[in-house]
């Protein structure tokens, strides 16, 4: 039986291999991947990665988000 763990991973693995310097998509996914394991660090890189590519409303937000789930996370070491 998968694990939803090892779900995640797989796709972070996957998005990684997708990724290159300027594919936003796979940025932004790997990003929310990266968020879901509670890697705030490593989702905070590509999300910043795809707004030096491609500043949109919607990338800003989702750094917003990113930042918020990290302080959250922070709290509750």
């Amino acid at each position: 039986m998968v694990r939803r763990s090892d779900t995640v991973q797989l796709l972070a693995a996957q998005l990684t291999s997708a990724c290159c310097a300027d594919f936003v998509p796979a940025l932004e996914g790997r990003a929310v991947v990266n968020l879901q394991m509670k890697d705030t660090f490593a989702a905070l890189q590509d999300i910043n990665a795809a707004i030096s590519v491609q500043p949109t409303a919607e990338l800003l937000t989702n750094r917003g988000v990113i930042h918020e789930a990290s302080c959250l996370y922070a709290l509750t070491l």
